[in-house]
């Protein structure tokens, strides 16, 4: 188990795109992070960052991160799942948390407008 200590892990859905926010309490020897998606809680996972996501490496206080995933499916449910790596090249596995990606809603018509006539 890697000393990084995950205070919270969300996933937030956007226009074909979510917007995975973290923040640690604390890291202890933390080279970074890799983020991994997958259409069930249960997998098949991928990961989906191609370099790590840079941690803090020591920080008493932690830190805020956040990473953009794009090019997705609206109305389908994507799970992530957060890795966090130490200078030994071990891991610990965080999440999984979902979202659905969706388009904006439309605004609503004001009260009585519509046609003229």
């Amino acid at each position: 188990v890697t000393a990084v200590n995950l205070m919270a892990f969300e996933a937030l859905p956007g226009d074909g795109s979510v917007d995975l926010l973290w923040r640690t309490g604390s890291e202890v020897d933390n080279l970074g992070f890799h983020v991994y998606r997958a259409l069930s809680a249960d997998g098949p996972w991928t990961r989906v960052t191609a370099s790590l996501i840079p941690g803090l490496g020591f920080s008493a206080m932690g830190g805020s991160y956040a990473w953009h995933d794009s090019g997705l499916q609206n109305g389908t449910r994507y799970f992530y799942r957060l890795e966090d790596v130490d200078s030994k090249s071990m891991s610990t596995l965080h999440g999984p948390v979902s979202a659905v990606p969706g388009s904006p809603a439309a605004p609503t018509p004001p009260e009585g407008g519509g046609g003229g006539g």
